[in-house]
């Protein structure tokens, strides 16, 4: 029987906390389990006792990463003081925490991270969070078709299709921010792909023009949570 000094959930947040930083700097492909292990600390029969293998700890930690923006979601779905478009602006206008605040560190987490060898990491990531986090700003659009301020048959069908042109935009703004030293420019040509993007949402929910705006509290790095 594994002896474990820890309670349960700490030491799996410890395995989580490591094998994010550890996948971050040296990428999910070149970080093995034997350097999980050696980084908490354990043995290796206690990561088995946790994970049935490192695909299953990537799966976890995409759960990790999925549920910290469901809870931001959550939380606003459950304001029953706003209004669909106050609850929607404000979700977009917030979804920002996983990249650390300073500048120097976003960039050398996003180079890793939107190298090949992380492909299946974001991938991973991302799908997880669409099944999380669809159905929730579904409810918002529906709110919204109640109040009538949005206009369509399937909420829930519509929110993805939201999230899903959301989610090639952050590639795209992550490759502008990676180059933002050599072209700054690309301050430009990012707001240029959120008001698109907020045009194309408008357009999506029907809503009153003008009123899908959140890009006024966005910079270039927050965007790319």
């Amino acid at each position: 029987m594994i002896r474990i000094s820890k309670d349960y959930d700490v030491r799996k947040q410890e395995f989580l906390d490591a094998a994010q930083k550890l996948f971050y700097e040296q990428g999910y492909d070149q970080t093995s389990v034997n350097t999980i292990i050696d980084y908490v600390g354990v043995s290796k029969g206690t990561f088995y006792h946790y994970f049935k293998s490192k695909e299953d700890l990537l799966d976890a930690l995409a759960e990790r990463v999925a549920r910290q923006r469901l809870e931001q979601l959550h939380s606003i779905v459950e304001d029953r003081k706003l209004s669909a478009l106050e609850k929607f602006n404000g979700y977009f206008a917030g979804s920002r925490g996983l990249i650390e605040k300073s500048e120097d560190i976003a960039k050398a987490v996003l180079r890793v991270m939107y190298e090949d060898e992380n492909i299946l990491l974001r991938h991973k990531a991302r799908v997880r969070s669409m099944e999380l986090v669809v159905p929730e700003l579904g409810k918002i659009i529906a709110q919204g078709v109640q109040e009538g301020t949005f206009n369509v048959p399937y909420p829930e069908r519509t929110a993805e299709m939201i999230l899903m042109l959301g989610g090639e935009l952050k590639d795209i703004y992550a490759r502008l921010f990676l180059e933002l030293d050599e072209k700054p420019e690309n301050i430009s040509l990012a707001k240029q792909l959120i008001d698109q993007y907020e045009d194309a949402i408008t357009r999506m929910l029907a809503a009153p023009e003008g009123s899908i705006r959140f890009h006024e509290q966005l910079n270039l790095r927050d965007f790319l949570v």
